[in-house]
C-alpha cells in the first residue's frame, strides 16, 4: 500500500499492525538502542502479560468505550461444577475478547472512574480524533498511531505502576 504523507481517520488498528512496510514507531524506539535484527524480532514478537492487559483495556475504555474489546471475568471457583459452567458460559459469551481477571477489572474500574474525574483529561478528549494513523516518508516508510488528536493536541494513554509524581512520570516519559 502506498501513501503520500498523510494522517488517516478511522484505520482499523489490525489493518494498521498488518502494514510491514512501513517502520513503526516502536521499532524506531528499539532501534535506538539495539541492532536492526533485534528491532524486527521485536516488532514480530507480541507482547504479553496481565499489565499489559490492563493498560490495552483503559486504552479501549478511554478512547473506544462503543467497543466491546475486553470483559471482566466473573470471580468464581473453577474447581467447582457451578464455577465451571458459570466460566464456560463466561467464555462463550466472550469469544475474542480480552479477558480481565476480576481483581483487574477492579483496577480498571478505578482507573476509569479517576480519569473521569478529571476535568483536564475529559475536556481535552472530548475536542479530539481517535486512534489516528500518521504515514510519511523520511528516508523510509514511517508510520505511527496517535491515540486522540486534533490541531492542538496529541494524546498518548500510558498506564503505570509507578507512583503518581512528577519524578516517576519524568522517568516514564525518557523510558518510552
Amino acid at each position: 500500500m502506498t501513501f503520500s504523507p498523510c494522517i488517516i481517520e478511522n484505520m482499523p488498528a489490525a489493518e494498521y499492525h498488518s502494514m510491514r512496510d512501513w517502520t513503526g514507531s516502536s521499532v524506531l524506539r528499539k532501534l535506538a538502542s539495539s541492532s536492526a535484527l533485534h528491532a524486527r524480532h521485536f516488532e514480530s514478537t507480541p507482547l504479553k502479560g496481565v499489565a499489559l492487559d490492563l493498560g490495552t483495556a483503559f486504552h479501549a475504555a478511554m478512547l473506544q468505550p462503543e467497543e466491546e474489546i475486553y470483559a471482566i471475568a466473573p470471580d468464581c471457583d473453577r474447581r467447582t461444577a457451578a464455577g465451571k459452567a458459570l466460566w464456560a458460559e463466561f467464555q462463550g459469551d466472550h469469544r475474542g475478547l480480552l479477558i480481565l481477571d476480576s481483581e483487574m477489572g477492579n483496577t480498571l474500574n478505578g482507573m476509569i472512574e479517576a480519569a473521569g474525574k478529571d476535568w483536564r483529561w475529559t475536556q481535552a478528549l472530548k475536542k479530539t480524533k481517535r486512534e489516528v494513523s500518521v504515514f510519511g516518508d523520511f528516508g523510509g516508510q514511517i508510520k505511527s498511531r496517535m491515540d486522540a488528536w486534533n490541531e492542538d493536541i496529541i494524546i498518548d494513554i500510558k498506564t503505570s505502576s509507578d507512583p503518581v509524581d512528577a519524578a516517576s512520570f519524568a522517568r516514564s516519559m525518557d523510558k518510552y
